[in-house]
């Protein structure tokens, strides 16, 4: 009888928590911008381009910076907050062994937003326009007497 109690004591002991279990200690973050293609650095390194995922620990609080040309860099903190599964460690040693073991892991929290999004505003000014043809401007001539032809953009039609 002693001998079963102390093997259920170890296997419960052994077994790491149901935030462990389900969720882990890393997370994947969605990252999206409009318009897509912005430049996304992580505080622990990572780099990616929009869209995108990056996969980060929960166990500290993470700055995501955005940047896209010819506008200002964006910023958004990702906080932890506390892991519905942790509840479930109550359940199983009411929380005594599998409490500990999910906040010594970090899987006790996760961070939050799961989905972040950026959003730039360009200035129109920036923008470089392509020309979608040429038109010959019968006003302007060059020095050699020929007509210039000027491009002609999609606004312009």
């Amino acid at each position: 009888m002693k001998a079963s109690i102390l093997i259920l004591v170890l296997f419960i002991m052994c077994c790491p928590g149901c935030a462990t279990i389900i969720s882990g200690n890393q997370q994947e973050i969605s990252v999206t911008s409009s318009p897509p293609g912005a430049t996304v650095t992580c505080a622990n390194g990572n780099i990616i381009n929009t869209p995108g995922t990056v996969t980060l620990s929960t166990k500290k609080v993470h700055m995501l910076i955005a940047t896209y040309p010819n506008c200002e860099p964006q910023q958004v903190m990702l906080r932890k907050k506390l892991n519905n599964w942790l509840f479930c460690d109550i359940l199983w040693d009411f929380g005594i062994i599998t409490i500990p073991i999910d906040l010594i892991s970090g899987a006790a929290c996760e961070l939050a937003p799961k989905n972040v999004h950026f959003s730039f505003t360009i200035n129109p000014a920036d923008q470089v326009k392509k020309p979608i043809g040429y038109k010959v401007d019968t006003s302007r001539k060059d020095a050699y007497g020929h007509y210039i032809k000027v491009p002609v953009y999609e606004d312009e039609k």
